[in-house]
Formats: C-alpha cells, sequence, structure tokens
C-alpha cells in the first residue's frame, strides 16, 4: 500500500486533512493518536488499514488501547521459538496468539488460522511442505470436521487429535468436480477471511468488472462449521450447502445467513448444482469416477458423528 492509497482510506475515517498532498508515518501516528474517538467506532478497519501500510504503526496506535484488547504484531519470535503475524493479547508482558495469525515453526510446519489463550482453536491450516491439513482445531489439536490433503490424494472426516476417527472420504467427491479438480497440497486454493472468520478451501469467481460474485468449495469457520458448496460474494453462508455442523450433525440445504429454510436431499443438491445430474452425460469423462461414488453415497442427516 502506498502512502497515497493510505491518505485516500483514512481520509473516509476522517483522520487526516484533506488538503495533505503525502503522509508521513509520524503524521499516521499523530493523527491516529489525536482520535481516539474514530478509533474506537472503526478501529477493526482502521487497524487492518494501518496494518498493511505498516505493520509498526498499527503497533503503535494499537499500544495506546486497553492492555486487554488484542493488538496486532508482525514476525515477533515466540517463546516457543515459532515466528508469529497476527493479533495477540499481552500475558504477563508477554504476547500471546489471540485471534487469527500465522505462524510458522523452526522445524515445522505454518500454522495460520484463530488462536485463543496461544493455542489453536477454531478453524486452521497446517502446510507442511507437501502435505496440508485444514480442520478445526481445540486447544491446539485437530478435533471436529477436517479434511487433508498430500501426494496420495485427498481426505475427509473427523479428525480427533492428529486422526481420522471417522472418514468420510466420499463426500469431497462432489467438492472436486464442484472445483474442476483444483486440488494440491500446497495451499494454492486457501484463501484467509478474518472479519468473516472463515478459511476457504476453493476460489472466488469474479465478474467481468472484476467484482467478486462468488466463493466455492469448503468453507471452514471459526466455530467447527465446514459448508460445502458456492457461497455468495458476501460471504454470508447464503446458497445451498451439505453443512458439517460443529455439533457433528450433517444438514443439506438452502440457507440464508447461515441457517437451513429449504432442506434438500442429496439428489437434489446434486441436481441444483449439475442439471440432470443422474443423466449419462451431465459430467465431464474425467469425473465419472467421482460421480460414480456420488450416485452410492448416502448422508444421514439423523446420525451425530461426535
Amino acid at each position: 500500500m502506498t502512502s497515497i492509497e493510505l491518505k485516500y482510506l483514512l481520509k473516509q475515517y476522517g483522520l487526516i486533512n484533506a488538503s495533505l498532498t503525502k503522509i508521513t508515518e509520524n503524521e499516521v501516528v499523530m493523527s491516529c493518536l489525536s482520535s481516539k474517538d474514530i478509533i474506537d467506532d472503526f478501529k477493526e478497519q482502521i487497524n487492518d488499514i494501518l496494518f498493511d501500510f505498516n505493520p509498526d504503526i498499527s503497533n503503535i496506535i494499537i499500544s495506546t488501547r486497553a492492555k486487554n484488547e488484542p493488538y496486532h504484531v508482525s514476525k515477533i519470535t515466540l517463546p516457543d521459538g515459532s515466528i508469529f503475524s497476527g493479533e495477540v493479547l499481552d500475558k504477563d508482558g508477554v504476547p500471546i496468539p489471540e485471534g487469527f495469525g500465522k505462524r510458522k515453526y523452526k522445524f515445522g510446519p505454518r500454522v495460520d488460522g484463530f488462536y485463543s489463550k496461544g493455542l489453536q482453536n477454531g478453524a486452521c491450516y497446517v502446510n507442511n511442505h507437501y502435505s496440508m491439513i485444514l480442520s478445526n482445531f481445540k486447544d491446539g489439536k485437530p478435533y471436529g470436521w477436517g479434511m487433508s490433503v498430500d501426494r496420495h490424494g485427498s481426505q475427509f472426516g473427523v479428525i480427533m487429535y492428529d486422526d481420522y476417527a471417522i472418514s468420510l472420504n466420499d463426500h469431497l467427491s462432489w467438492i472436486i468436480i464442484l472445483l474442476e479438480g483444483k486440488t494440491n497440497s500446497k495451499g494454492g486454493l486457501i484463501t484467509y477471511f478474518r472479519n468473516a472468520g472463515e478459511i476457504l478451501y476453493g476460489y472466488r469467481e469474479q465478474d467481468l468488472n472484476g467484482n467478486y460474485i462468488t466463493a466455492k468449495g469448503a468453507h471452514f469457520m471459526k466455530n467447527g462449521d465446514v459448508y460445502f458448496g458456492t457461497d455468495c460474494a458476501d460471504l454470508s453462508k447464503t446458497g445451498v450447502f451439505v453443512k458439517y455442523k460443529h455439533e457433528g450433525y450433517i444438514e443439506i440445504g438452502e440457507y440464508k445467513n447461515g441457517v437451513l429454510k429449504i432442506p434438500f436431499t442429496l439428489q437434489e443438491l446434486l441436481n441444483y448444482y449439475w442439471p440432470n445430474f443422474y443423466s449419462e452425460n451431465s459430467i465431464r469423462i474425467k469425473y465419472r469416477s467421482l460421480k460414480q461414488k456420488l450416485l452410492n453415497l448416502e448422508i444421514d442427516t439423523e446420525k451425530k458423528y461426535f
């Protein structure tokens, strides 16, 4: 982000004088410190803007807040030696991850996602070079709905502390078709939406003007829910999904703002995404084996999986 772009964004919040032709880092700090009421009203939006411009400025601004509020840091070394960028909370003078962040272990994986009290809690993405895990976490360990991809293939199911307690691999079949085979283990399909509390395994579609219109794939939410399907542009979970609920159940249907409005059968969902799914030529030949798995798939919406 350039200083001109920063000026334009901060003008929208009334933080700087419109007559300024350029803005220095010191001017940013002084303008924000003298506008505490505005900072309080729009602190999340403004902090994101400042963090994109220069994380050190963001840290100065946020340090003026109450000590019990999370603030942004960039590439700090935590007590265990890992490098962390994201939101932290001071505890006895030591920054502890609290909120969304990205963490790289010296001799281990990268772990990006939602933290609480220094541990992964909520949706997290683990990249270990040639393999990945995207799962809900509880107290630092995978717990709940999760998926993994490595050079041998993809898995999905219920993960309990580093292992699959229940394997539901065939459930991934229609997501692979939906993403047109765009699956890999190196994170190319991972997008973070911190404010929405989501990590997306998939991609966003744009119209001819470059505006986002959909987000399709597997949507892992901060609260442990997972949605398979195509979401609308505002990420409100409005659309037709298979929803893997954090309580352990599975739902299928049409949703508005994450609330089930019209229950679907699996057959109705597949016909929604691919009209006449059960006809012979509804799916490209390369996905015929996946289609066969879906034809044999049954989803028990009454069962509690964990």
